[in-house]
């Protein structure tokens, strides 16, 4: 993760967004698969011990996540299965 495990503890923060059940496949335990990689995912940043400071997931939507790091903002679109953008989030502050 990118040298997280020198950071000191809360220096790093993050956004988490995705996990759309976007082609109703499932995993051989029948969890869909947008939920299994959010659950991952949580589990990675808690074993980081990242701040996580927004999240956006589930439904049946994709997403689009932009982080301007320089400027610590970070603005998430969604997008239907036609790929035509549903709504243009605008940007959100990073605490950093």
């Amino acid at each position: 993760m990118m040298h997280a495990d020198e950071a000191r503890e809360g220096d790093i923060e993050a956004v988490l967004a995705g996990g759309a059940n976007m082609m109703h496949h499932r995993t051989t335990i029948h969890e869909p698969i947008g939920e299994l990689n959010v659950r991952i995912a949580r589990q990675m940043l808690a074993h980081a011990r990242l701040k996580l400071v927004h999240v956006d997931v589930g439904g049946e939507c994709g997403r689009q996540l932009t982080i301007d790091c320089e400027q610590h903002h970070y603005a998430v679109r969604h997008f239907s299965r036609s790929l035509e953008p549903q709504s243009s989030a605008t940007p959100s502050q990073l605490r950093g």
